[in-house]
């Protein structure tokens, strides 16, 4: 009777957890104590449990956070497809739009795994170089704007180890949330050349009808063409944009709604 209440109490575990990164909230980490309260446990009980957990795979422990994740085992690879599409469709105009007022490249990302993917890339109609992201690309989290829209607005945890592309890289925590605080202050998040040198790139998120982040929306552009004083009306614009397919997102349905046998058309009214 032991081992089958242990059980369950894992399942539940990994249930909460995967119901969360299913209603678009991401990679949730949770503390020993977080544990314990929802599985109505002492704390050494937890932590023995998520322990186990961990060593099998089926979580993942931050170092310094010290928070559990789930792991690679059963870890959500993505929104479903169905859902995607939807999203693309919906956010073709504000995209368009953004890369119209800015002239500069803009783009949707959607969190996928311990990364985020672009599911939407527009070029803006004017002439000289353009940095482009690319429809299907994967980027980090931790050194794009994109990215860290999802790190600052969400639960999702760090990535373990914050690898550096380049000089300007964030390669340890404490600077990271440093930056972290300063996204959420502004409401937007910057990547100083901290992914591709002589890049900058802008972006705000992108809520649901509950108000959880499920995207986000930026530009890139060149480091001489988005000088300092550029970023706030630049900002102001992506910002704008973002609000604006958070307004469209209203009616849509979230994306396990879609994966659970919803219809991508099917809307669910705020």
């Amino acid at each position: 009777m032991t081992s089958l209440r242990s059980l369950n109490r894992a399942l539940a575990l990994l249930d909460h957890l995967a119901e969360r990164h299913a209603r678009g909230e991401g990679l949730v980490a949770v503390r020993v104590a977080d544990v314990a309260q929802l599985l109505a446990v002492d704390k050494s009980t937890a932590s023995r449990l998520a322990a186990t957990l961990e060593a099998r795979g089926y979580l993942q422990r931050d170092p310094v956070s010290r928070r559990y994740a789930l792991g690679a085992k059963v870890r959500p690879a993505a929104p479903p497809d169905a859902w995607v599409r939807d999203l693309r469709r919906r956010a073709g105009s504000a995209v368009a739009d953004l890369a119209d007022v800015t002239g500069e490249c803009a783009h949707v990302a959607v969190l996928d795994g311990d990364a985020v993917r672009i599911v939407e890339d527009v070029v803006a109609r004017v002439e000289g170089l353009q940095v482009r992201a690319g429809v299907g690309r994967s980027m980090p989290l931790h050194c794009t704007a994109l990215g860290k829209c999802f790190l600052a607005f969400t639960d999702v945890a760090p990535p373990t180890e914050l690898t550096a592309h380049t000089p300007r890289t964030a390669t340890d925590v404490a600077t990271l949330e440093r930056d972290l605080a300063s996204v959420r202050r502004r409401g937007f998040a910057l990547d100083d050349e901290e992914h591709e040198p002589g890049v900058r790139c802008l972006a705000a998120p992108v809520r649901d009808v509950e108000g959880t982040v499920v995207a986000s929306l930026g530009i890139s552009a060149p480091r001489l063409r988005l000088q300092d004083e550029d970023v706030t009306a630049v900002a102001r614009s992506v910002r704008r944009a973002a609000s604006e397919l958070t307004h469209t997102l209203g009616a849509m349905r979230r994306p396990h709604d879609v994966g659970n046998g919803g219809h991508a058309d099917s809307l669910t009214r705020p």
